[in-house]
């Protein structure tokens, strides 16, 4: 980055008028002191806000007591207004107050002394001039290109600052974004259900309808109860008051486990192989919804074989570059037709507007130019043949006479629903798993039906706008406002994989890795987008672009826990080839301490927010944040942060925030030049910008928009059962999938193999059983012979989720009335005894394959099976400054190699196996 691109001037004046918000925000100074005998009386009030103690974005209500000119935070309970949450809330957002007055708080900038090493705690405090200064300073010094950097956001900026730290990169030229939540949900689970239904982040835009469902099947899942989804486990809680079974599959009696009706101990990792014998049973009973199939799944396409590759039959040439029709077999006109493609949403009509029956099953020899063709349902018939209950249970350890009962059970009750899942990097055959899941879904019609996977209001808006702009001939500004999995493939192929769309003509670190993984014949990693890959190989110089070397040298972290969460990331942080980290925070975590600048972030009390969608509702409304109290120190909000940097380089970041959501540029800098003048800050002019693009969607006025949110916390639009009504996917609207169908056979994952060559073991369009190679030579339905060694599995507990949660002193006086169950390593009772621990000891964990250790307090238990063994994740702390968090539990990140699946480059973090002994 030239000299010439940083303005000393444009920094401080930015650090100065942010600074200055402290003081406007409209909260009260710290109280001076009374006489004795004199002191004012208390008022409470009770002000609604948005709980950010995980993701799920509870509606919260917080008591403030007033006390003269001194205002604090005193409880924090649930919002009943809020239709996601209903004024339910769990431990974690009870303690949010310990969170915001957590004593480790980091309420200053900080700078890393100088002669320390990342990884040790020598800080120094400094003005905001001083650390944008050191920022700049760096980053000059160094020449660092804004291709050498990465921008990095944690499960916060997951949450609610995506777009926004997507407008800082591209308005710094950074086309290296890590998210770090997506690469374990979004990336490493979700692409499987995702291209099938046509979603991009399962977890935000579909919320499962546990409250209607007759029949659940949780697999690979104990979010709703375990993690504490919070409005999960209340409908999944309204759902058993209504008598609704539940089935869960687990290799621990997890949380959710324990409230089933049915545990089957399922042997780690094998979960593809009862989806697809449950699919088998189901197709072959002939359970499944054939209105559904018929009129709106791409079941009836016919299709024909290709290079060894099943494919539809279609015509090119439709909407953004989709297919313009598919042929189907009319049982009315008994030939061949061709059908529409997307925007249609069904089967019923040709590409002239006549009546079409489209057929399941074609007749025996039909041909198509010359070439035999079936229906995709025929083909799918015959793929799942192979996969029996008999099969399965060889894999699975279950009776494959409890495979057929629960296939069974599942298929003849409506509605019937099988868990979406939230967060799963464990295994090569995640993506297949979670894609065989979505297609049982969608066996028995439970798409956007109560009681089925019923999608966000969000969703359906973003898809009625997306066809109303079409019918004008226009195209969106920006990938955010694709619906679904439009927007992450626009994302990689206009911006993130195309050295075009950057001025400095370098890719993502992802696609310039995958070029040269296939110059040297290996796969790479299909969709590329927000992970890791090639980080390792960029930070080394291992990794080149164009015949010269592309590095990595400088990281922007936003509330990221890249060291908890992710693996290799100590050494990456460490390397000399890195010269620049700096983090926004709230306190401290194991990541932090590797960084050499610490920024400190407001926290969710504090502070003005931009608006969001109201969380993972079915209802259409929207939510935003009013400081309640006063923050303290000199803390900023990331938003504002952003803002700053930028400025100081020169840079605008609002042109390209504008472009995200289809906003004025001209207005929402307005608002914003007026915020920053008046010393409230860049965050508080794009509130006041959003407030009026809502109130004209709301059909009311900004005053009454933020007369709602300071009365209620969120103002509704419409509900979920209008909704559904008109905008309802795939009945009314078609799914954001190429074909606006239900896809079976997934032209998404198709497209992505034919691109990047990746193996159709793990991105196969239609669906395939994946081995997973827990250690060299093991076939899959193998036992562990040797006494001492165990799979591995992990997962959250209900006290603790993030690194939010991990340093609060109430949440670990909770753990600890549970400690051996929340910090223990879980070991079947009688293993343990034959290897000679007991509850208590302290054990030592061997990765069989890597040899990488770490160590752990052992729990015997029952409740587990025999051959695995369970680690709370969340626990673990390295960082003494946690006092809370440190030296509990075990640092499971610290047992997990760094290696990535082809499709998505998940972490396979669970694929392999563990030896135990005492310490």
């Amino acid at each position: 980055m030239s000299n010439k691109s940083f303005s000393r001037r444009t920094f401080l004046k930015a650090a100065a008028v942010t600074g200055a918000s402290l003081s406007v925000l409209g909260v009260a100074e710290v109280a001076p002191r009374h006489a004795e005998g004199n002191e004012p009386a208390s008022e409470y009030e009770w002000i609604p806000n948005i709980c950010t103690m995980c993701v799920n974005t509870c509606g919260i209500k917080v008591k403030v007591k007033k006390t003269g000119n001194l205002t604090r935070a005193v409880k924090i309970e649930g919002n009943p207004d809020h239709p996601y949450s209903k004024g339910k809330l769990c431990a974690r957002g009870q303690a949010g107050l310990r969170r915001v007055y957590d004593p480790e708080r980091i309420t200053q900038p900080l700078i890393r002394v100088e002669g320390s090493k990342r990884g040790e705690w020598k800080f120094r405090p400094a003005t905001w001039e001083e650390a944008y200064g050191y920022i700049a300073q760096k980053l000059q010094a160094e020449q660092i290109m804004p291709y050498e950097m990465a921008a990095a956001g944690g499960w916060i900026s997951c949450a609610f600052y995506r777009p926004y730290l997507m407008s800082f990169a591209f308005a710094m030229e950074i086309p290296n974004i890590l998210a770090t939540p997506m690469q374990h949900c979004v990336m490493g689970e979700h692409l499987g259900l995702d291209s099938a239904v046509g979603t991009f982040n399962v977890h935000d835009e579909i919320v499962a309808d546990y409250d209607k469902a007759k029949y659940y099947i949780a697999m690979g899942a104990n979010a709703a109860v375990g993690g504490i989804a919070t409005g999960r486990a209340v409908r999944y809680a309204e759902g058993k008051k209504a008598g609704s079974k539940t089935v869960v599959l687990d290799p621990r009696m997890s949380e959710m486990a324990a409230k089933a009706d049915e545990w089957i101990p399922i042997k780690p990792g094998t979960d593809v192989a009862f989806a697809l014998a449950m699919m088998n049973v189901i197709l072959q009973k002939k359970l499944y919804d054939v209105e559904f199939l018929t009129k709106h799944s791409n079941m009836p396409f016919l299709v024909t074989e290709q290079g060894g590759m099943v494919m539809p039959l279609m015509e090119s040439g439709g909407a953004m570059g989709m297919p313009k029709a598919f042929y189907v077999y009319d049982e009315l006109s008994q030939s061949i037709k061709q059908i529409p493609g997307f925007p249609a949403n069904n089967n019923l009509v040709d590409i002239e507007g006549n009546p079409v029956k489209p057929a399941l099953e074609a007749p025996a020899g039909l041909q198509q130019n010359g070439a035999g063709v079936t229906t995709l349902f025929q083909v799918v018939l015959k793929q799942a043949a192979q996969y029996t209950p008999a099969w399965a249970a060889s894999i699975t350890d279950v009776p494959a006479e409890t495979i057929e009962r629960i296939a069974t059970e599942f298929g003849s009750t409506r509605p019937a629903l099988i868990e979406p899942g939230w967060h799963d990097a464990r295994y090569s055959s995640t993506t297949q798993f979670r894609k065989v899941s979505a297609l049982i879904q969608g066996l028995v019609g439970g798409i956007d039906r109560p009681g089925g996977w019923v999608f966000i209001g969000g969703v359906r808006e973003v898809m009625h706008n997306f066809l109303e702009m079409m019918k004008q001939g226009q195209m969106p500004s920006s990938p955010l406002q694709l619906p679904g999995l439009f927007s992450p493939k626009a994302a990689l192929d206009m911006k993130f994989n195309n050295p075009q769309a950057w001025s400095h003509g370098h890719p993502s670190v992802n696609q310039a890795w995958n070029q040269q993984e296939w110059a040297n014949g290996r796969a790479g990693v299909g969709f590329n987008l927000y992970t890791d890959v090639g980080y390792d190989e960029a930070i080394k110089g291992e990794l080149s672009y164009d015949g010269k070397p592309y590095q990595l040298k400088a990281f922007f972290l936003s509330q990221t826990n890249l060291i908890r969460g992710f693996f290799g990331w100590k050494e990456m942080l460490t390397n000399p080839n890195v010269k620049l980290v700096v983090s926004i925070e709230i306190g401290p975590s194991d990541s932090i301490a590797y960084s050499d600048v610490i920024l400190p972030d407001t926290a969710y009390l504090e502070k003005y927010d931009p608006f969001f969608e109201v969380g993972m509702s079915h209802d259409l409304g929207y939510t935003t944040r009013i400081p309640v109290i006063q923050p303290p120190g000199q803390v900023k909000h990331t938003i504002d942060m952003f803002y700053e940097m930028a400025a100081g380089f020169q840079k605008d970041l609002l042109t390209p925030m504008a472009g995200m959501f289809g906003w004025n540029p001209a207005e929402l800098k307005h608002e914003v030049e007026v915020a920053v003048g008046e010393g409230k800050g860049a965050v508080y002019g794009i509130q006041q910008y959003q407030a009026h693009t809502i109130a004209h969607h709301a059909h009311t006025t900004p005053e009454k928009v933020m007369e709602s949110i300071r009365a209620k916390g969120l103002i509704e639009v419409e509900h979920r059962d209008e909704l559904m009504a008109k905008w309802s996917m795939p009945y009314q609207q078609p799914l954001s999938t190429p074909s606006g169908r239900f896809e079976f056979y997934s032209l998404f994952l198709a497209n992505i193999v034919q691109q990047t060559g990746i193996p159709t073991l793990e991105g196969n369009p239609l669906f395939t059983f994946v081995p997973n190679e827990f250690k060299p030579g093991m076939k899959p339905g193998d036992a562990l012979t040797e006494k001492d060694e165990f799979f591995f599995t992990y997962g959250k507990v209900p006290t603790q989720s993030h690194a939010a949660t991990m340093n609060n002193d109430l949440l670990t006086a909770i753990s600890e009335k549970h400690k051996d169950a929340y910090y223990g390593v879980w070991l079947n009772t009688q293993r343990a005894t034959a290897l000679g621990i007991s509850t208590g000891d302290r054990i030592v964990l061997t990765n069989t394959t890597s040899g990488q250790k770490a160590e752990g307090t052992a729990f015997v238990t029952e409740m587990i099976r025999p051959d695995t063994i369970f680690v709370p994740a969340a626990f673990g702390g390295e960082d003494p400054n946690m006092k809370q968090a440190y030296g509990k539990g075990t640092p499971f990140s610290n047992l997990v190699p760094r290696r990535h699946e082809h499709s998505v480059g998940n972490f396979r973090a669970s694929e392999f196996t563990v030896k135990i002994a005492k310490a």
